[in-house]
């Protein structure tokens, strides 16, 4: 097992490859902004925002 802080180091790093990996792939990215786009447009506290 890892200890707290190589873990608390490691999570960024995990994050930061996925993210990599989505601007890569051309369908990986324009599925998860869809996602994203989503998730903000069904945001109960935007509502009556623009």
């Amino acid at each position: 097992t890892l200890d707290r802080a190589r873990l608390d180091a490691w999570r960024p790093l995990r994050r930061e490859a996925a993210s990599a990996a989505r601007r890569a792939d051309e369908h990986a990215r324009r599925a998860h902004e869809r996602r994203f786009a989503r998730m903000v447009k069904n945001d109960p506290g935007r509502k009556g925002r623009r």
